[in-house]
């Protein structure tokens, strides 16, 4: 399994392609844990990332990331169909500084490209 993590952040408005840049990569080998992930639709390109997100922590809890890579050898699927999608967003004092007219979907692709 391969996961990354992206550091903490020391300023805001730090676009997400940028800050990948600086990710940690994780090769994990013969792990057991809990693999959790939502994947959404199309049509929510301008608000999220599209298709499939997950994140994996080992069952000792030392591992945990945003999945890039995996095979599995076995597992037990359990899901749940969600129809209700809603945002939350931040305050109007960290949306000034947000410029909200960007089209995010390229440096979104960069950073979630596989490495």
């Amino acid at each position: 399994m391969i996961v990354r993590a992206v550091g903490r952040q020391e300023r805001d408005g730090i676009g997400l392609a940028e800050a990948a840049r600086d990710e940690a990569v994780f090769d994990l080998h013969d792990v057991s844990g809990d693999l959790v992930g939502f994947r959404l639709p199309a049509y929510v390109k301008c608000i999220n990332a599209p298709g499939w997100h997950l994140h994996f922590v080992d069952a000792a809890r030392q591992h945990g990331c945003h999945v890039v890579n995996f095979s599995l050898l076995e597992g037990e699927l359990r899901f749940c169909h969600a129809t209700d999608f809603q945002i939350h967003l931040p305050d109007a004092a960290v949306l000034a500084g947000l410029d909200l007219a960007k089209d995010w979907s390229g440096e979104l692709k960069q950073a979630e490209a596989e490495r």
